[in-house]
Protein backbone atom coordinates (compact mmCIF):
# COMPACT_ATOMS: atom_id res chain seq x y z
CA UNK A 1 0.00 0.00 0.00
CA UNK A 2 1.53 3.19 -1.17
CA UNK A 3 -0.30 6.12 0.27
CA UNK A 4 1.34 8.44 2.24
CA UNK A 5 -0.45 9.78 5.42
CA UNK A 6 -0.08 13.41 5.73
CA UNK A 7 -1.03 14.46 9.12
CA UNK A 8 -1.35 18.90 9.10
CA UNK A 9 -1.47 21.14 12.41
CA UNK A 10 -3.04 24.09 12.05
CA UNK A 11 -3.63 25.17 15.59
CA UNK A 12 -0.73 27.86 15.07
CA UNK A 13 -2.17 29.45 11.85
CA UNK A 14 -4.21 31.87 12.52
CA UNK A 15 -7.53 32.80 11.14
CA UNK A 16 -5.97 34.31 8.03
CA UNK A 17 -2.87 32.09 7.38
CA UNK A 18 -1.08 31.79 4.23
CA UNK A 19 -0.15 28.61 4.85
CA UNK A 20 -3.69 26.93 5.97
CA UNK A 21 -4.82 28.11 2.21
CA UNK A 22 -2.13 26.30 0.05
CA UNK A 23 -2.48 23.42 1.98
CA UNK A 24 -6.07 23.72 1.28
CA UNK A 25 -5.70 23.89 -1.81
CA UNK A 26 -3.71 20.59 -2.44
CA UNK A 27 -6.66 18.69 -0.32
CA UNK A 28 -9.15 19.67 -2.85
CA UNK A 29 -7.71 17.49 -5.74
CA UNK A 30 -6.81 14.14 -5.93
CA UNK A 31 -4.17 14.76 -8.32
CA UNK A 32 -3.04 18.07 -7.35
CA UNK A 33 0.46 15.97 -5.76
CA UNK A 34 1.14 14.04 -9.36
CA UNK A 35 2.61 10.74 -9.11
CA UNK A 36 1.68 10.46 -5.43
CA UNK A 37 -1.56 8.88 -3.67
CA UNK A 38 -2.12 10.71 -0.69
CA UNK A 39 -4.39 10.57 2.57
CA UNK A 40 -4.98 13.57 4.62
CA UNK A 41 -5.43 13.29 8.46
CA UNK A 42 -6.89 15.88 10.48
CA UNK A 43 -5.17 15.20 13.70
CA UNK A 44 -1.60 15.86 14.00
CA UNK A 45 -0.46 12.51 15.08
CA UNK A 46 -0.82 8.95 13.54
CA UNK A 47 0.61 10.37 9.72
CA UNK A 48 3.88 9.64 7.93
CA UNK A 49 5.02 12.97 7.79
CA UNK A 50 3.46 16.13 9.55
CA UNK A 51 2.79 19.73 8.17
CA UNK A 52 2.90 22.18 10.71
CA UNK A 53 0.87 24.96 9.46
CA UNK A 54 2.47 28.60 10.98
CA UNK A 55 1.58 32.06 9.62
CA UNK A 56 4.54 33.05 7.75
CA UNK A 57 6.14 29.79 6.92
CA UNK A 58 5.18 25.53 6.68
CA UNK A 59 7.62 23.16 8.27
CA UNK A 60 7.61 19.55 7.36
CA UNK A 61 8.15 17.67 10.22
CA UNK A 62 9.36 13.87 10.81
CA UNK A 63 7.16 11.97 12.79
CA UNK A 64 9.51 11.81 15.67
CA UNK A 65 8.87 15.41 15.62
CA UNK A 66 4.66 14.72 16.32
CA UNK A 67 3.61 16.77 19.72
CA UNK A 68 6.13 19.04 19.58
CA UNK A 69 5.33 22.44 20.39
CA UNK A 70 7.32 24.19 17.59
CA UNK A 71 6.65 27.42 19.56
CA UNK A 72 8.77 26.80 22.50
CA UNK A 73 11.14 24.34 20.40
CA UNK A 74 11.76 26.92 17.23
CA UNK A 75 15.32 25.48 16.73
CA UNK A 76 14.54 22.16 17.11
CA UNK A 77 11.89 22.04 15.04
CA UNK A 78 13.58 23.87 12.19
CA UNK A 79 16.28 22.00 12.85
CA UNK A 80 14.32 18.94 12.38
CA UNK A 81 12.34 20.30 9.74
CA UNK A 82 11.94 17.99 6.39
CA UNK A 83 12.06 21.42 4.60
CA UNK A 84 11.18 25.23 5.72
CA UNK A 85 8.57 27.11 3.09
CA UNK A 86 8.57 31.03 3.90
CA UNK A 87 5.40 32.68 2.74
CA UNK A 88 7.86 35.61 1.77
CA UNK A 89 10.04 33.74 -0.66
CA UNK A 90 7.30 32.85 -2.77
CA UNK A 91 4.87 36.02 -3.41
CA UNK A 92 2.13 33.85 -5.45
CA UNK A 93 0.60 30.98 -3.98
CA UNK A 94 0.63 29.09 -6.80
CA UNK A 95 4.52 28.86 -6.72
CA UNK A 96 4.31 27.86 -3.14
CA UNK A 97 1.84 24.90 -3.83
CA UNK A 98 4.21 23.57 -6.63
CA UNK A 99 6.87 23.07 -4.40
CA UNK A 100 5.25 21.94 -1.30
CA UNK A 101 3.66 19.21 -4.05
CA UNK A 102 7.15 18.37 -5.41
CA UNK A 103 8.66 17.75 -1.75
CA UNK A 104 5.77 15.74 -0.92
CA UNK A 105 6.01 13.19 -3.87
CA UNK A 106 9.86 13.39 -2.59
CA UNK A 107 8.86 12.22 0.73
CA UNK A 108 6.54 9.64 -0.85
CA UNK A 109 9.02 8.39 -2.82
CA UNK A 110 11.59 7.90 0.09
CA UNK A 111 8.78 6.42 2.34
CA UNK A 112 7.49 3.99 0.21
CA UNK A 113 11.14 2.48 -1.13
CA UNK A 114 11.49 1.98 2.67
CA UNK A 115 8.21 0.05 3.19
CA UNK A 116 9.67 -2.19 0.06
CA UNK A 117 12.69 -2.42 1.73
CA UNK A 118 10.83 -3.37 5.10
CA UNK A 119 8.95 -6.13 3.21
CA UNK A 120 11.76 -7.30 1.23
CA UNK A 121 14.56 -8.02 4.20
CA UNK A 122 11.86 -10.26 6.29
CA UNK A 123 10.70 -11.96 3.26
CA UNK A 124 14.17 -13.27 1.74
CA UNK A 125 17.10 -12.23 4.19
CA UNK A 126 18.73 -15.37 3.71
CA UNK A 127 18.25 -16.28 -0.15
CA UNK A 128 20.41 -13.58 -1.80
CA UNK A 129 23.53 -14.34 -3.99
CA UNK A 130 24.79 -10.51 -2.88
CA UNK A 131 27.07 -10.72 0.12
CA UNK A 132 27.29 -7.42 1.36
CA UNK A 133 30.50 -6.40 3.93
CA UNK A 134 30.35 -2.69 5.64
CA UNK A 135 33.08 -1.52 7.69
CA UNK A 136 32.64 1.31 9.88
CA UNK A 137 35.66 3.31 10.61
CA UNK A 138 35.93 6.38 12.80
CA UNK A 139 37.97 9.26 12.82
CA UNK A 140 40.20 8.14 15.39
CA UNK A 141 40.47 4.89 13.26
CA UNK A 142 39.02 2.48 15.31
CA UNK A 143 36.95 0.18 13.19
CA UNK A 144 33.76 -2.45 13.48
CA UNK A 145 31.36 -4.42 11.42
CA UNK A 146 27.73 -2.62 10.16
CA UNK A 147 25.10 -5.18 10.43
CA UNK A 148 21.38 -5.25 9.60
CA UNK A 149 20.72 -5.44 13.46
CA UNK A 150 22.89 -3.00 14.83
CA UNK A 151 22.59 1.06 14.94
CA UNK A 152 26.01 2.83 14.87
CA UNK A 153 26.27 6.75 15.83
CA UNK A 154 28.40 8.48 13.11
CA UNK A 155 29.35 12.12 12.66
CA UNK A 156 31.35 13.48 10.01
CA UNK A 157 34.79 12.40 9.19
CA UNK A 158 33.60 8.48 9.85
CA UNK A 159 33.76 6.00 6.65
CA UNK A 160 32.12 3.33 5.79
CA UNK A 161 34.33 0.75 3.57
CA UNK A 162 31.75 -1.59 1.57
CA UNK A 163 32.24 -4.83 -0.23
CA UNK A 164 30.10 -6.14 -2.81
CA UNK A 165 30.37 -9.96 -3.39
CA UNK A 166 28.47 -12.11 -5.85
CA UNK A 167 28.76 -15.63 -3.89
CA UNK A 168 25.99 -17.30 -6.62
CA UNK A 169 26.51 -18.81 -9.95
CA UNK A 170 24.20 -16.33 -11.99
CA UNK A 171 24.98 -12.68 -12.53
CA UNK A 172 23.60 -10.39 -9.83
CA UNK A 173 22.57 -6.88 -11.17
CA UNK A 174 23.37 -4.47 -7.71
CA UNK A 175 22.30 -0.75 -6.83
CA UNK A 176 23.09 0.50 -3.31
CA UNK A 177 21.39 3.14 -2.06
CA UNK A 178 21.70 5.80 0.81
CA UNK A 179 18.42 7.40 1.97
CA UNK A 180 19.35 10.25 4.29
CA UNK A 181 17.13 12.04 7.04
CA UNK A 182 15.72 14.51 4.86
CA UNK A 183 14.32 11.97 2.28
CA UNK A 184 17.18 12.55 -0.09
CA UNK A 185 18.09 9.04 -1.75
CA UNK A 186 21.92 8.84 -3.10
CA UNK A 187 22.92 6.16 -5.71
CA UNK A 188 26.77 4.55 -4.21
CA UNK A 189 26.58 2.06 -6.74
CA UNK A 190 27.05 2.03 -9.65
CA UNK A 191 29.90 4.36 -9.83
CA UNK A 192 28.21 6.96 -11.92
CA UNK A 193 26.24 7.18 -14.86
CA UNK A 194 26.38 4.70 -17.54
CA UNK A 195 28.49 2.66 -15.50
CA UNK A 196 27.33 -1.04 -15.16
CA UNK A 197 26.05 -2.83 -12.17
CA UNK A 198 26.47 -6.13 -13.15
CA UNK A 199 28.37 -8.60 -10.88
CA UNK A 200 29.44 -11.46 -12.50
CA UNK A 201 29.43 -15.08 -10.72
CA UNK A 202 32.08 -14.71 -8.02
CA UNK A 203 32.75 -10.93 -8.76
CA UNK A 204 33.21 -8.27 -6.30
CA UNK A 205 33.25 -4.32 -6.05
CA UNK A 206 34.89 -2.42 -3.18
CA UNK A 207 34.42 1.38 -2.50
CA UNK A 208 34.21 3.90 0.77
CA UNK A 209 31.44 6.05 1.60
CA UNK A 210 32.08 9.09 3.64
CA UNK A 211 29.88 10.73 6.01
CA UNK A 212 28.87 14.17 6.75
CA UNK A 213 26.77 15.90 8.84
CA UNK A 214 24.95 17.79 5.77
CA UNK A 215 21.66 15.31 7.32
CA UNK A 216 21.51 14.58 10.67
CA UNK A 217 19.25 11.44 11.88
CA UNK A 218 18.14 7.74 10.92
CA UNK A 219 19.97 7.57 7.89
CA UNK A 220 19.53 4.00 5.68
CA UNK A 221 21.99 2.10 3.09
CA UNK A 222 19.70 -0.47 1.00
CA UNK A 223 21.70 -2.88 -1.81
CA UNK A 224 19.13 -4.12 -4.16
CA UNK A 225 20.04 -7.28 -5.98
CA UNK A 226 18.19 -8.76 -8.55
CA UNK A 227 18.78 -11.66 -10.68
CA UNK A 228 20.23 -10.99 -14.20
CA UNK A 229 17.47 -11.71 -16.61
CA UNK A 230 18.61 -12.90 -20.42
CA UNK A 231 15.29 -11.44 -21.72
CA UNK A 232 15.82 -8.16 -19.48
CA UNK A 233 18.65 -5.41 -19.74
CA UNK A 234 20.18 -4.34 -16.52
CA UNK A 235 17.80 -3.74 -13.26
CA UNK A 236 19.36 -0.67 -12.27
CA UNK A 237 17.64 1.70 -9.80
CA UNK A 238 19.76 4.84 -10.29
CA UNK A 239 16.59 6.02 -11.30
CA UNK A 240 15.14 6.50 -7.77
CA UNK A 241 17.66 9.60 -7.17
CA UNK A 242 16.97 12.73 -5.66
CA UNK A 243 18.17 15.21 -4.12
CA UNK A 244 16.55 15.92 -0.22
CA UNK A 245 13.30 17.21 -1.00
CA UNK A 246 13.77 17.75 -4.38
CA UNK A 247 12.32 15.86 -7.15
CA UNK A 248 14.41 14.43 -10.21
CA UNK A 249 12.07 13.05 -13.30
CA UNK A 250 14.38 10.91 -14.82
CA UNK A 251 11.94 8.06 -15.07
CA UNK A 252 10.97 8.48 -18.66
CA UNK A 253 12.66 5.73 -20.49
CA UNK A 254 10.71 2.72 -20.92
CA UNK A 255 11.08 -0.26 -18.42
CA UNK A 256 9.79 -3.58 -19.33
CA UNK A 257 11.55 -5.60 -16.18
CA UNK A 258 8.84 -6.54 -13.74
CA UNK A 259 10.89 -5.91 -11.15
CA UNK A 260 11.89 -2.61 -12.07
CA UNK A 261 8.43 -1.61 -12.43
CA UNK A 262 7.08 -2.65 -8.74
CA UNK A 263 9.74 -0.08 -8.00
CA UNK A 264 9.01 2.91 -9.73
CA UNK A 265 5.10 2.13 -8.92
CA UNK A 266 6.48 3.01 -5.47
CA UNK A 267 8.05 5.80 -6.79
CA UNK A 268 5.63 7.33 -9.32
CA UNK A 269 2.02 5.29 -8.39
CA UNK A 270 2.14 4.33 -12.06
CA UNK A 271 -0.12 1.91 -11.07
CA UNK A 272 -2.76 4.65 -11.24
CA UNK A 273 -2.99 5.23 -14.26
CA UNK A 274 -2.91 2.05 -16.31
CA UNK A 275 -6.40 0.99 -17.41
CA UNK A 276 -5.63 -2.95 -17.20
CA UNK A 277 -4.72 -2.94 -13.85
CA UNK A 278 -4.54 -0.71 -10.63
CA UNK A 279 -2.86 -2.77 -7.73
CA UNK A 280 0.66 -1.52 -7.57
CA UNK A 281 3.56 -4.23 -8.60
CA UNK A 282 5.31 -5.77 -6.56
CA UNK A 283 8.79 -7.33 -6.56
CA UNK A 284 9.36 -11.14 -7.74
CA UNK A 285 11.74 -13.67 -6.30
CA UNK A 286 14.35 -12.27 -8.18
CA UNK A 287 14.95 -9.22 -5.87
CA UNK A 288 16.49 -9.97 -2.50
CA UNK A 289 17.08 -6.38 -0.36
CA UNK A 290 19.26 -5.70 2.63
CA UNK A 291 18.99 -2.35 4.90
CA UNK A 292 21.68 -0.97 7.30
CA UNK A 293 20.65 1.93 9.38
CA UNK A 294 22.89 4.30 10.98
CA UNK A 295 22.26 7.56 13.60
CA UNK A 296 24.35 10.67 12.09
CA UNK A 297 24.54 13.28 14.54
CA UNK A 298 26.22 16.95 14.30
Amino acid sequence: HYTLRVSVDATACGKRCASKVVVDELRKTATAVPGTSIKWLAHPAGGDVLLKLLPDRILLLPPSMMGVDCGKAADACEQNAAMFYSAKQHRAEAGLRAQLAASLHAIARTTNLLRIASRLSEANANSSPLEVTLTVVKKNGTGFPLTQDHVPHLKSGDRINVTLRNTGVQAVDVTLLYVDARYGINVLYPNGPGASNRLEARDSARFGIAIDDETAGLERILSIAVLAAKTQERADFSFLAQSPLAIKQNNKRMFTDPDVLAFIDAGYARYQTRADNTAPKAPGARTTLQVYTLNVSR
